[in-house]
C-alpha cells in the first residue's frame, strides 16, 4: 500500500470530526506530491545526463578510431616516405641555390673591375 492510500483510509478513519488531524495529513500529501515531483525532474535530468554521455563517448569512440588510423602501418609507411621526398626535395633546393650562388658568382668575376 502505497503512502497516498494509506492517508485516504487514515482519514476516511478519523472522520469530519478530527481537523487537525485531517489538516495535517493533506501537508502530508502535498509534500509526498512535492517529492514525486522533484524525484520525476531529478529522473529526467538523469536521462539527459545518460544521453549527452552517450553521444560524447561515440565522438571519443570516432576519434579514437580516426587516430588508429592514423597509425596503421600503411599510414606510417607512407609518413616514411614522404619524409623521404622531402628530404629529397629539400636537397635538390640547397644544391639548385648553391648552383645558381657559383653561377652569379662566376658572372660577378667577368663584370669585375680590377683597379
Amino acid at each position: 500500500m502505497n503512502i497516498k492510500e494509506s492517508l485516504d483510509k487514515l482519514k476516511t478513519l478519523l472522520g469530519a470530526d478530527a481537523s487537525d488531524a485531517l489538516s495535517i495529513i493533506s501537508d502530508i500529501e502535498r509534500q509526498n506530491q512535492d517529492r514525486d515531483r522533484a524525484m520525476k525532474a531529478a529522473n529526467k535530468e538523469s536521462e539527459e545526463r545518460r544521453i549527452e554521455l552517450e553521444e560524447k563517448d561515440a565522438v571519443i569512440k570516432s576519434k579514437d578510431d580516426e587516430i588508429a588510423k592514423t597509425l596503421s602501418p600503411e599510414a606510417k609507411a607512407e609518413i616514411a616516405e614522404l619524409r623521404k621526398v622531402k628530404e629529397a626535395h629539400e636537397a635538390l633546393l640547397t644544391a639548385k641555390a648553391a648552383e645558381t650562388l657559383a653561377s652569379w658568382t662566376e658572372k660577378a668575376k667577368l663584370l669585375s673591375i680590377d683597379k
